[in-house]
């Protein structure tokens, strides 16, 4: 059986360099008052040779002074790779992306990076390490979920590490879009502190089993990044070794309809409970405050009768746990 292809040439040419090129990520890059080697550099690993050139904008691709040597386009060997640039709005374009192992580094001492991306350049990307604290990012965070390499070798592991602030970080999504994406990371830090992020919290942090939220050790959970975000949940079906939720300034009602489970007392701090308040008091004074916890605290609010004898017999009991805070609409039970 033949196979006969039609075959067509279109006459013209594109020349316009602030087009994409083939397997290019956008980086964008910010004039700022504080422009220091450690804020204008982008540091990226890959295995490969890598082509980095300036697609738009004013400034330059220079050594660590962010002066010296200025040129438009550069290639760079491969290896841990350091894109240093001059103090200017631009666009920067670094490919090929999609053998990038690296991007980011948590090294950074300046207050931010005066370079970010939105996390739509992530696409088709197959990425060990993802740490963009300090910068400037935009975007849905969907493009979290497949950006990552597949079967990772040892002795190497997945590390995520993003730190947002109001300031710098403006992203939005369904927070179960994510749901058991990181469960085989060896660190995973996301903080969405007022952003547009939304879902049930709870169910998104179940199914990351190594997913921890602290400083210091990752031995234990603690959710502590839904500060101004839309996330609800169910707060009584966190995993055991969940011990610390922190929903302040959250608009938001939570809820608390079953028993724990066993584990110990989940600090809660500004959270809402709504009608749930006495199941959540009643549940946790039968358990203990767990050793390891950074935050010791009871900090909640809802509809509660406070003169309740069952709801009594249980801030009694809670008021032995140990707790360095603990207040019920205002109301200081410690005092």
């Amino acid at each position: 059986m033949s196979k006969d292809c039609l075959v067509t040439t279109l006459k013209g040419s594109v020349n316009n360099d602030n087009l994409r090129r083939l397997g290019e990520i956008f980086f964008s890059t910010y004039q700022a008052e504080e422009a220091v080697a450690d804020s204008n550099y982008i540091p990226i690993a890959t295995p490969v040779p890598i082509e980095v050139r300036v697609v738009s904008g004013n400034g330059y691709l220079t050594d660590s002074d962010l002066v010296s040597n200025p040129v438009k386009e550069k290639t760079f060997s491969n290896g841990n790779i350091s894109i240093y640039f001059s103090n200017h709005d631009m666009v920067i374009g670094v490919r090929p992306k999609y053998t990038m192992n690296r991007i980011g580094i948590g090294s950074y001492t300046a207050q931010y990076a005066n370079w970010g991306f939105d996390l739509s350049e992530l696409a088709y990307m197959n990425l060990r390490e993802l740490i963009i604290s300090r910068l400037h990012v935009t975007g849905d965070i969907s493009y979290l979920k497949d950006c990552w390499e597949e079967n990772t070798p040892s002795p190497y592991y997945k590390y995520m590490d993003l730190w947002s602030s109001a300031t710098n970080v403006h992203i939005h999504g369904n927070i179960n879009q994510l749901n058991g994406v990181f469960v085989d990371f060896g660190f995973i830090r996301l903080r969405f502190s007022d952003q547009d992020i939304y879902g049930d919290i709870v169910s998104y942090a179940n199914s990351n089993i190594h997913y921890y939220i602290q400083s210091g050790t990752n031995v234990f959970k603690e959710i502590s990044w839904c500060k101004n975000t839309k996330v609800h949940g169910d707060l009584s079906k966190f995993d055991a070794d969940v011990l610390f939720f922190d929903g302040t300034n959250n608009n938001n009602v939570f809820s608390w309809t079953t028993e724990r489970g066993g584990g110990t007392i989940l600090c809660l701090n500004y959270v809402n409970l709504g009608n749930y308040v006495k199941n959540y008091l009643i549940d946790n004074a039968d358990l203990e405050l767990s050793s390891s916890a950074t935050y010791k605290m009871i900090n909640i609010s809802g509809t509660v009768d406070l003169t309740d004898a069952d709801v009594v017999t249980a801030v009694n009991k809670l008021k032995t746990k140990g707790l360095t805070q603990f207040v019920i609409n205002g109301q200081n039970m410690l005092a």
